[in-house]
């Protein structure tokens, strides 16, 4: 499966010991990087930073090293709380030669967690290579580059068909854990982990009909736990997107078949009768669909309330 990440390559006229010497070197990397001086006793598990003139801008550790080919390293920008917030990501620089040049390539991985980072990277990284490229083959940086509102081919926002493919996989996840009979402890948690990644995924790929799916299977998870309170929560939330975007059907169903479900665990079982008859009482034109909704109406667990026949 793609993951988010910037790949840029660019050619220096440049033997590779050049290239990593600009790569390394603190008086080089301000001529290319923002005006940072980057500082580290390159070994495996040093510490590395960028730093500028109030303090760092970009850390990480040295995770592979290998002089003049291969440089691998996490990276967390810190110079907002925004970025400093998200998990780090993944930098990997690879210099190969090609004839009298050599090719450099940039990678920078594991920033699915990281959307602030990879919005500000998403066009920064473009200025660092031309800067490296200018720096190594004529001693000279390119100067400030002004902000002229970015290149209108520029990405500015996330492929959403990753968090679709794994809002998707969540999804499954969730209901192949609601369906299992030998669940534990461990499985229990790992369905509120699963369900809320879904959600989370859906709320970047989804439209509002995803949004208000998505804060049901979170109702249904808290209920078939036992824990009332999130799962009225969800419930809420799911009904107030479902009347937002003007569902019925199927999805109008389901909300009161929710919010059914999660009264009765609270121990509040005539509200929950009452919620569980609207459920059953809403039109469902599919006939699937309708035996789907009848099978849940009957399935438990209703924790006291009468199980339907």
């Amino acid at each position: 499966m793609a993951r988010p990440r910037h790949i840029l390559e660019t050619y220096i006229k440049a033997t590779p010991e050049q290239i990593w010497h600009a790569l390394t070197d603190p008086d080089r990397t301000r001529l290319y990087f923002s005006d940072l001086a980057v500082r580290s006793g390159w070994e495996p598990g040093d510490a590395y930073a960028y730093d500028g003139q109030h303090g760092p801008a970009v850390e990480g550790v040295i995770e592979e090293i290998d002089p003049p080919r291969r440089l691998t390293m996490t990276f967390r920008m810190v110079f907002t709380p925004e970025l400093a917030a998200e998990p780090p990501s993944r930098v990997t620089w690879e210099i190969t030669p090609v004839g009298d040049a050599c090719r450099v390539t940039l990678v920078h991985g594991d920033l699915g967690l990281s959307p602030a980072t990879w919005q500000e990277t998403a066009t920064g990284w473009g200025i660092v290579m031309a800067g490296l490229k200018s720096v190594v083959e004529t001693g000279r940086g390119m100067g400030e580059v002004p902000d002229d509102g970015r290149s209108p081919f520029a990405i500015t926002e996330p492929d959403t068909a990753y968090h679709r493919t794994l809002a998707i996989e969540t999804n499954h996840a969730t209901w192949d854990l609601l369906g299992r009979t030998d669940r534990n402890e461990d499985d229990a948690a790992r369905l509120v982990h699963v369900v809320h990644a879904s959600a989370y995924h859906w709320s970047i790929a989804g439209d509002i009909t995803n949004w208000a799916r998505a804060e049901y299977l979170c109702s249904r998870v808290y209920s078939f736990l036992g824990r009332a309170e999130p799962a009225l929560h969800h419930a809420s939330r799911g009904a107030a997107l479902t009347a937002a975007a003007g569902l019925g059907d199927f999805d109008l169903a389901y909300v009161h078949e929710a919010m059914a479900r999660a009264l009765a665990c609270a121990g509040r079982l005539d509200e929950a009768r009452v919620e569980r008859d609207r459920a059953a009482a809403v039109p469902v034109a599919d006939d699937e669909d309708r035996a789907i909704l009848e099978g849940d109406l009957r399935d438990g667990p209703w924790f006291g309330l009468p199980v339907l026949t």
